[in-house]
């Protein structure tokens, strides 16, 4: 996959790049964070020598990216799904007919899947699926 960004800021073999969101970005939001603006920022490894200013081409492996996806969308999914599962499963042997203990613990486990994978993302994951600037444009 490739996209094109202007590089802002300069970091040893890093470049801190502002980039239009693209159509396949959808509603996602997950890059911005919720500012809600048509720009994000991104860090990508410098493979190119790109000095600030410079608009550059980036570049992902399609199938890192989708793991990717699949890291950030259906690992948490997938949590939710057992939470609530467990929460019924209390539910049933306990006796408590809550209604509350399935969400919470969907909601927990949830929680709980997105700081494991921002915790390994820091340590493990990082270098695996930054994107690289790979050309530079002008």
């Amino acid at each position: 996959m490739a996209e094109y960004g202007e590089v802002i800021k300069k970091e040893n073999n890093k470049v801190r790049l502002k980039l239009r969101r693209n159509e396949a970005c959808g509603s996602c939001h997950a890059c911005d964070l919720g500012s809600g603006g048509k720009m994000v920022e991104i860090t990508a490894i410098n493979k190119c020598g790109a000095e600030i200013g410079d608009t550059v081409e980036l570049f992902i492996k399609k199938e890192k990216f989708l793991n990717a996806v699949l890291i950030m969308y259906v690992v948490p999914l997938i949590a939710l799904l057992v939470g609530v599962g467990l929460g019924y499963l209390i539910n049933h042997l306990t006796a408590l007919n809550s209604e509350l203990i399935p969400v919470v613990s969907g909601f927990l486990l949830t929680f709980i899947a997105f700081l494991s994978i921002k915790k390994l993302d820091k340590k493990k994951l990082e270098h695996k699926y930054t994107p690289m600037a790979i050309r530079v444009i002008k």
